[in-house]
């Protein structure tokens, strides 16, 4: 596997590659060249900010906001105030990349989530009749995550470290390059790429390229 080039040397390579492909009308000159370099840079970096916080961050931020959620609300027994609560609010806020979080949440340490998903999913798989009861709308949720194929992860995003966990890696990354294809928009997108990239850290460790003055 190649070494994955920097953002400046990957910015510098789209440079190189804008002069190659120029007529001798385009030709960009220096300081237009430098201009378009530091653009780049500055659109890449953005792009893979916005990634890491989607895809990795999404899980730590939401962990820390139920915590303090949970820590601020542990005196209310109104659930209007439950959920109106800043923190929930916040968790609301991460929008669908954190759908898959809530539902695993909802299927390891069952909590008042369904408001929250409601909100970010626009659908209630509830029936009005079970209103209340935390068992049954756990169950119709998770009901509808396995129907919509939305709960495919029975381990926590961390860095990969057996072989086993590897291969489930790649099965289940199979699996969501079919549901998702080039949808960005879909929930599981984030999880698809943060999976690619604990996937090639693996490989990067553990399946080294051979040395190319190796005899």
């Amino acid at each position: 596997m190649a070494a994955a080039l920097s953002i400046p040397d990957f910015a510098e390579e789209i440079c190189k590659a804008v002069e190659q492909s120029a007529s001798p009308t385009l030709f960009v000159v220096q300081q237009h060249r430098e201009t378009l370099k530091s653009r780049l840079i500055d659109i890449l970096n953005a792009q893979t900010v916005r990634r890491v916080v989607s895809a990795v961050g999404v899980e730590e931020q939401f962990r820390r906001l139920a915590k303090e959620w949970r820590d601020e609300t542990a005196h209310l027994s109104s659930m209007t105030k439950l959920v109106m609560h800043p923190k929930y609010q916040s968790i609301i806020g991460l929008g669908p990349s954190v759908v898959p979080v809530l539902l695993r949440e909802l299927r390891y340490n069952p909590d008042h989530w369904f408001w929250a998903l409601k909100a970010v999913t626009g659908v209630n798989p509830t029936r009005p009749e079970d209103s209340g009861d935390l068992q049954k709308m756990t169950e119709a949720w998770l009901k509808w995550a396995e129907e919509k194929r939305s709960l495919q992860v029975p381990f926590r995003l961390r860095t990969l470290s057996t072989i086993e966990e590897y291969d489930h890696a790649v099965a289940l990354l199979d699996e969501l390059i079919d549901e998702v294809g080039e949808d960005e928009r879909h929930p599981l997108a984030s999880l698809m790429d943060t999976l690619g990239t604990l996937i090639e850290a693996y490989e990067d460790a553990h399946f080294p390229e051979p040395s190319s003055n190796a005899v």
